[in-house]
């Protein structure tokens, strides 16, 4: 193995993954940190940022790359996350109350006991997603592909005033 290799691991062995609030610094402090963010993710590909618990709150991440990213029980109430990539993240908890996901990806995302009420998921991929127990009252789904989600069934998720129009037949 050549010098430059073997530095470059060891430069990636003291690497320390920053903090849920660290994190959440990054990302409130807006389109600048939300692109270091995503350069992190690139850099350290098996990195999953941790954002548990985290409140974002009214946060503006408009095509943000957050996928993987743990944000179970985070509170994304009011956030705007027009265009991001949430797929495979674990949203499992999280409170999305009103939250602006237009043209968002959350496939094979986990949104198990999560508040959804009304949310905007026009033009969302949430193929293969995971509903079981959320709450999804007066969510728009409007032209939002939801092929192969799982627990959309009425028993397996709070659904109620919610729009369908134009969206894909679900499969659970």
């Amino acid at each position: 193995m050549s010098m430059e290799k073997m530095m470059r691991k060891v430069k990636e062995s003291k690497w320390r993954a920053p903090s849920t609030v660290q994190l959440v610094q990054l990302l409130n402090s807006g389109q600048d940190g939300a692109l270091e963010l995503k350069k992190l993710m690139k850099k350290h590909p098996k990195w999953k940022p941790d954002f548990r618990g985290a409140d974002l709150r009214e946060a503006y991440l408009i095509e943000v790359y957050l996928k993987s990213a743990d944000l179970s029980g985070a509170v994304l109430s009011g956030a705007d996350l027009r265009g991001a990539d949430l797929s495979g993240a674990n949203l499992s908890g999280a409170v999305l109350r009103g939250t602006v996901l237009i043209g968002a990806v959350l496939a094979e995302a986990n949104l198990t006991d999560a508040d959804l009420s009304r949310a905007n998921l026009t033009d969302a991929d949430l193929q293969g997603a995971i509903f079981s127990k959320a709450k999804v009252c007066g969510v728009n789904w409007w032209c939002a592909n939801i092929a192969h989600a799982k627990g959309m069934r009425r028993a397996d998720a709070e659904i109620c005033m919610a729009t369908f129009i134009a969206s894909l037949e679900f499969v659970d």
